[in-house]
């Protein structure tokens, strides 16, 4: 039999293979959940999470897609598989929607890299090699040599890298079980990014670079496929060292099976405009989603992160509308700060999709906001010693989902339905 996708209700999950269905009927929220992390964690690459507008969470196989397509109009996201069935989900607002349309479209192509690859131009990143026209020993021999619309292998091997990588518009790299040590060096363009849309990345936004995001012909899109292995290694507090970071609306993906800093500092994902999407099974960092500026969306697809900060620190500009921040199937562990740390200017949206934050000290803390967010909830469990502190109100949107959090205090939040249980 071949799992198309789950369907997960309440306590009871549904399996649709391609030729029949099976019903697991849960005890409870978080058995039902057990169940679902054990199907994603027997194949995370394959396995990808989106929610829809009626309480149920979808675990779709992308190996079994065929197409996806999106009507903004309707919200609808309709997936058919390679047997022909289909699954058609509508999604909670058209920013969660076209987010989830680039999520799906990427698990597919994750799923198929065979045909992703054909007819492309190859380049091979192979560990002391020596350079040619189309081998290089190290990601910084092949910077200088990159075009646009190329695919690269990286072979197994460790790979050091003090530079960060600048992507071209329409490159695919493939990580074929490779570890990459990103090792901070002063002055190091590293510091601001492993891989980035920008060939002279900078730390602070001043007029010039401003006007040099606006550049909408610098727009890239690009993605990183496979099972890297990041080490941050070293990276300064006052720094992000992300995987991907983007300046010119780009949008940039990337799947790895970890990334690690070794001192808890830095972030894993860092906007200025544009939408990132992520897929990193384990993470240890300070940070999980920083959007800036004129960040649209940051999705960040996990199984457990441990943090030492924050999991979303948002500094949106006001004339952003609607940025969206996601974190999906997470078990998010929390030494020490807020989950949501936000100093965005504008109203924020932030969706939870089968995720359990806890250690918190505070959930929402929203003192130096511009505006107060919007918390979509999709199975989400939260564990922190206060629900919010700040001046704005917020709002937090269950749309018939089982959520629970252990604090009550929920001052300046407003519940919309009444199925957040405490306990």
């Amino acid at each position: 039999m071949n799992l198309n996708f789950a369907k997960w209700f309440r306590f009871a999950i549904t399996f649709y293979y391609d030729t029949q269905t099976a019903v697991y009927n849960g005890a409870s929220w978080t058995d039902a959940r057990a169940e679902i992390r054990r199907l994603l964690a027997t194949d995370f690459k394959r396995y990808g999470t989106i929610s829809d507008a009626f309480g149920n969470c979808f675990i779709v196989n992308g190996s079994r897609i065929k197409s996806v397509t999106y009507s903004e109009n309707t919200f609808q996201m309709l997936i058919t598989f390679k047997d022909d069935s289909t699954l058609l989900v509508r999604c909670v607002t058209d920013e969660i929607g076209t987010q989830n349309f680039r999520y799906v479209k990427f698990l597919k192509s994750s799923n198929d890299l065979a045909n992703v690859k054909r007819n492309r131009n190859i380049k091979l990143i192979a560990q002391n090699a020596t350079q040619s026209d189309t081998i290089f020993p190290t990601f910084a021999a092949l910077n200088d040599n990159l075009n646009e619309g190329d695919y690269i292998i990286v072979s197994p091997g460790t790979y050091t890298m003090t530079d960060s990588f600048t992507l071209k518009n329409g490159v695919d790299i493939e990580i074929q079980g490779a570890t990459i040590d990103a090792q901070y060096t002063a002055d190091s363009t590293i510091q601001h990014g492993l891989f980035t849309d920008h060939t002279n990345p900078f730390f602070l936004l001043l007029n010039e670079q401003r006007a040099e995001i606006a550049d909408t012909t610098k727009r890239k899109q690009a993605r990183i496929f496979g099972n890297g292995v990041f080490n941050i290694l070293d990276c300064p507090q006052n720094r992000f060292m992300p995987l991907i970071r983007n300046y010119y609306n780009s949008e940039l993906y990337v799947t790895a099976e970890s990334h690690t800093n070794n001192n808890a500092n830095g972030a894993v994902l860092y906007s200025f405009g544009g939408a990132l999407t992520a897929r990193v099974k384990t993470i240890t960092s300070q940070r999980l989603i920083d959007n800036d500026y004129l960040a649209a969306v940051c999705d960040l697809d996990s199984l457990t992160a441990t943090i030492s900060g924050v999991s979303f620190y948002p500094g949106t500009d006001v004339s952003i509308v609607n940025p969206l921040g996601i974190i999906r199937n997470c078990n998010i562990t929390t030494t020490g700060g807020a989950a949501i740390d936000t100093i965005a200017q504008t109203e924020f949206v932030y969706h939870y999709i089968n995720c359990i934050d806890s250690g918190s000290d505070v959930f929402l803390y929203d003192i130096f906001a511009g505006a107060g967010c919007k918390i979509y909830a999709h199975n989400f469990k939260l564990e922190t010693d206060a629900f919010t502190e700040g001046t704005f109100a917020s709002t937090f949107y269950n749309n018939q989902f089982n959520n629970y959090s252990n604090n009550s205090d929920t001052s300046n939040v407003s519940i919309i339905e009444d199925s957040l249980t405490f306990n």
